[in-house]
């Protein structure tokens, strides 16, 4: 499994998740990347696993994303076969704002920095 961007906040990183078996048969430089190593981003993905194993976090995205999954499916924002037809793909950051979720629910966001 490969996992990328997310796991920095955005930042430069790949990760490759394999099983034991698999990795025994990898030996050192048969693969190579230009993400990996940099100490900064690998801090960052450091904080990042810290935040998202923390019990209240996990359970504050159920209570987060109802609300603005349902609105969504409402409004014709999300469907199943994403990817294909008319659909708008919506991925807001974990540590967005209750207040944000709304707003953007309700067509007011802004694009402030």
């Amino acid at each position: 499994m490969t996992i990328a961007k997310p796991l920095a906040g955005g930042l430069p990183i790949d990760v490759v998740l394999t099983t034991e078996r698999v990795a025994v048969a990898i030996s050192a430089g048969d693969h190579g990347s230009t993400f990996a190593g940099g100490p900064l981003v690998c801090h960052t993905a450091l904080a990042v696993l810290s935040k998202i194993q923390e019990r209240s976090f996990l359970a504050s995205l159920d209570i987060q994303a109802s609300p603005v999954v349902d609105a969504c499916r409402n409004a014709g924002l999300l469907v199943l076969t994403a990817g294909k037809g008319n659909v708008v793909r919506l991925v807001p950051p974990l540590i967005i704002s209750e207040e944000e979720l709304e707003q953007a629910a309700k067509g007011n966001a802004s694009n402030e920095a």
